[in-house]
């Protein structure tokens, strides 16, 4: 009896996998369309990054579609480690897609945050059934459950010193290839990421802000990684100023 209702669990699990697997397969490329139409690589204030037709976004038929199926898919529970950290990525990059979206005539995310209404706490959309805020996603889900350092350079905060939105949806099977791309794009780009001058690392802020995402020691966790030789002459860090101005594609 007992064989039996294991039996019965299995296969009601492995039903709904798969039924998950094919709503969100449906939803990558409803999102891949979106994001392929609407980012290009561009400069801003001397920034090099990525920028977003946040209008062309607007009007895109899919948009609404894929905030709508969004929070209409299974619980992300049922899917593999890698598809749940994609697609947490890709939620809170769209759900941050949708705050400038309602919001257009803003210049920075920040003109939405104060230390009394901070727009990362608030509740901005819904996932799997589920309201959530920016924070929760990033913080609550994506640093606590799965502690891949590497998440820091997918999200995309809407600013020009944040790693860049990239032009495709994240997905499980590519996850361990795009979180590398990113990083290094992201490492590489000495607007913003990494640099050296000197004897000086200059790093962007986000090694700082989550150092102890980084082993506490970012310079050592960028060696151990393989994006800084380990004889490179650099004796101190620096952290670069970093530009709140919005990622917008000028129209």
């Amino acid at each position: 009896m007992i064989k039996h209702l294991v039996k019965v669990v299995v296969i009601c699990f492995t039903f709904h996998s798969l039924v998950a697997s094919e709503l969100v397969d449906a939803w990558l490329k409803t999102y891949n369309g979106i994001l392929k139409e609407n980012v290009v690589v561009g400069r801003k204030e001397g920034i090099a990054t990525t920028l977003v037709n946040y209008q062309g976004i607007r009007n895109h038929p899919d948009f609404r579609k894929a905030l709508y199926d969004l929070a209409r898919l299974p619980a992300f529970e049922t899917l593999s480690k890698d598809d749940q950290v994609a697609m947490w990525i890709n939620a809170y990059n769209i759900l941050m897609i949708k705050i400038i979206v309602e919001n257009p005539k803003i210049h920075s995310i920040k003109q939405l945050d104060s230390a009394f209404n901070s727009i990362w706490k608030k509740k901005v959309g819904v996932v799997a059934g589920k309201t959530y805020s920016l924070d929760e996603i990033e913080h609550d889900i994506l640093r606590a459950k799965f502690q891949e350092a590497r998440v820091h350079f997918a999200l995309n905060c809407s600013a020009i010193s944040c790693p860049d939105l990239a032009n495709y949806a994240y997905e499980g099977k590519h996850l361990d290839q795009q979180l590398a791309h990113q990083t290094k794009r992201f490492l590489e780009n000495k607007t913003k990421g990494m640099a050296i001058r000197g004897t000086t690392l200059y790093l962007s802020k986000i090694f700082k802000w989550y150092k102890g995402d980084f082993d506490s020691d970012p310079k050592e966790w960028l060696i151990q990684n393989g994006y800084l030789d380990r004889d490179a002459q650099v004796g101190r860090i620096s952290y670069m100023s970093y530009n709140w101005a919005l990622n917008a594609l000028k129209q």
